[in-house]
């Protein structure tokens, strides 16, 4: 339950950011288009200005789903330094987190207040001591990773750890179809976005966690007659839910035999991280799906992962069906 609730904030805030992400990626897109005046005078300041919201606007999100309102300001604060310190997306979940169950502490120690200084302490003192002390914790993991962390270790990874990475974390994506294995290769596939660079890791995440549900719904218009009506219905739904990066669309079709089922989508996702990582295809986006695709570096790349992955998966899933029935 706890990593449910951890989860759901965390997806709380990302979400609430796509549409940001969106618009800026498009913005980049068509900039070329335009003069060289048009771009500097008027584009370039709204991608700028886009980017130095998204950490604030995560951070207050994210806040704000574990805290409700006491959580906004002190989180577009935390979001603020994160961007300007450049510490990317790890430490603005690190640091939300921890301001919120900060706030919460804050709040069940002032429960007995008198309810006239309760007001006072909720609106008043609990965002100032909040930020104060997110400040200096903030200040304090930047001194580490620049003076200390930084010099000492390079984070550079090697192409082929990539790859076998890529494979893995991709595989994982269908292991419980949208439960804590799937989660834990999402956080890492964020964990591995910096701010404004993108990811082969990423990219790797989000095709393996659209290849179930996308393969699914793909057997049903291969082998329709595998399909009870009802089932074939919920099975085409899957093309939303694979194209908007949900894998849990699959769990009604792998219940029956989860052990079988579950390693089949696990190769076919396997080997559409395997198509990313040799294509190289990066993404800024850490959700969004189909959206976000235009916008990926190599993304014909990543088409070609999701088509390799859904048709591999189809066919297999389809086999399965028929030595079932």
């Amino acid at each position: 339950m706890i990593q449910k609730h951890f989860l759901s904030h965390i997806m709380h805030g990302l979400t609430h950011v796509i549409p940001l992400l969106c618009v800026s990626g498009f913005i980049m897109v068509i900039r070329p288009l335009f003069s060289i005046d048009f771009q500097t005078d008027y584009m370039n300041p709204i991608i700028e200005f886009l980017w130095m919201i998204l950490f604030p606007l995560m951070s207050a999100f994210i806040m704000f789903s574990i805290t409700d309102r006491p959580g906004i300001i002190p989180g577009l604060v935390i979001g603020f330094l994160i961007t300007h310190f450049n510490l990317g997306y790890f430490s603005v979940i690190l640091f939300s987190f921890i301001a919120s169950y900060l706030i919460l502490g804050l709040k069940r120690l002032s429960s007995k207040a008198p309810l006239s200084i309760k007001a006072l302490i909720s609106t008043l003192f609990v965002p100032m001591i909040v930020v104060t002390l997110s400040f200096c914790l903030i200040f304090l993991w930047n001194l580490l990773m620049t003076r200390f962390v930084t010099p000492n270790i390079r984070f550079t990874i090697p192409y082929g750890a990539i790859i076998a990475f890529s494979i893995v974390l991709a595989a994982m994506m269908s292991y419980d179809f949208g439960g804590p294995i799937n989660k834990i290769a999402f956080l890492l596939g964020v964990m591995s976005l910096k701010f404004n660079d993108p990811s082969i890791l990423m990219s790797a995440v989000m095709a393996g966690g659209m290849i179930a549900p996308l393969g699914i719904a793909l057997s049903s218009i291969i082998t329709p007659k595998l399909f009870l009506d009802e089932d074939k219905k919920k099975a085409h739904l899957n093309f939303i839910s694979g194209f908007s990066f949900m894998t849990e669309g699959a769990l009604p079709f792998v219940k029956k035999d989860l052990k079988q089922r579950r390693i089949l989508f696990m190769i076919a996702s396997g080997l559409a991280g395997l198509c990313v990582a040799l294509f190289k295809t990066k993404t800024i986006f850490p959700h969004g799906g189909i959206l976000v695709i235009p916008f990926m570096e190599n993304w014909v790349g990543f088409l070609i992962a999701i088509g390799v992955g859904s048709i591999i998966s189809a066919l297999a899933f389809s086999f399965i069906l028929k030595s079932t029935n």
